[in-house]
């Protein structure tokens, strides 16, 4: 029967724990996971490490190492919608003879006066 081990460096820890070296290092400095120092490198004990667990779960509620992560949620996908027959301007305009609205009033020219000279 292999002996456990008691005593991790960070890099173990990191994968122990499932996250990144990175993010034990910062548990460290926060103070959220329990270390010392040794010389140049920084050792976390098996104690450290199940504490750690235990307190911090991931976003599913699962520690975590130890635990399968969860299924993605599933999320069914857009139907896409009905094609469009095109169509041409002037069905979308109707009758483009005469000038509309607002429009009209701006593009109609007043008619000069016939009996002035």
């Amino acid at each position: 029967m292999p002996k456990e081990k008691l005593v991790f460096t960070i890099t173990e820890a990191s994968n122990e724990l499932g996250i990144s070296a990175r993010a034990v290092r910062r548990a460290v400095e926060r103070g959220t996971l329990a270390a010392e120092p040794m010389g140049a490198i920084w050792l976390v004990s098996r104690e450290a490490i199940d504490a750690y667990q235990s307190e911090h779960r991931n976003r599913f509620g699962q520690s975590l190492r130890n635990d399968p992560p969860a299924p993605p949620a599933f999320k069914p996908a857009r139907k896409p919608p009905a094609p469009r027959e095109p169509r041409a301007l002037v069905d979308v305009l109707g009758d483009t003879s005469e000038p509309v609205g607002k429009f009209a009033d701006l593009v109609t020219m007043p008619e000069e006066p016939s009996g002035t000279a």
